[in-house]
C-alpha cells in the first residue's frame, strides 16, 4: 500500500498524466468499436463523444479516480500501462451516464 505522499506523487506525476490520456483514448476508441449490445454501451459511447471533443480534459477528470484506484495505487511508484487501463475500464462499467464525469 502506497503511503500518502506517495499518493501524492504519483498524482502529480506527469508520466502516470500520460498514461492516464493513452488510457483514455485507447478505451475510447474500444468503445466506439464495441458491439451496442455491449451493457451500457450508450453511457459509455457519450462518455467516448466527450473525450472526442476533449481527451486531456477528460484524462485530468479521470485522474484522481484512477490514481486511488487499489489495483494502481498498490503498483506505485511503478504504475504499469495495464494498471491503469483496468483501472478505467472499472470506472467506465461501473458508472451511469449520470455519473461519468463530463
Amino acid at each position: 500500500m502506497a503511503t500518502l505522499i506517495q499518493i501524492a506523487d504519483a498524482f502529480d506525476s506527469a508520466d502516470v498524466r500520460k498514461q492516464i490520456l493513452g488510457a483514455v483514448l485507447a478505451l475510447a476508441t474500444a468503445i466506439r468499436n464495441e458491439d451496442p449490445a455491449t451493457p451500457k454501451h450508450q453511457a459509455r459511447l457519450k462518455w467516448a463523444r466527450k473525450v472526442t471533443r476533449s481527451a486531456r480534459q477528460m484524462s485530468e477528470r479521470m485522474h484522481a479516480a484512477i490514481v486511488i484506484n487499489g489495483t494502481v495505487n498498490a503498483e506505485i511508484p511503478d504504475i504499469t500501462d495495464g494498471a491503469v487501463q483496468n483501472a478505467l475500464d472499472a470506472l467506465a462499467v461501473k458508472f451511469s451516464d449520470e455519473a461519468l464525469p463530463e
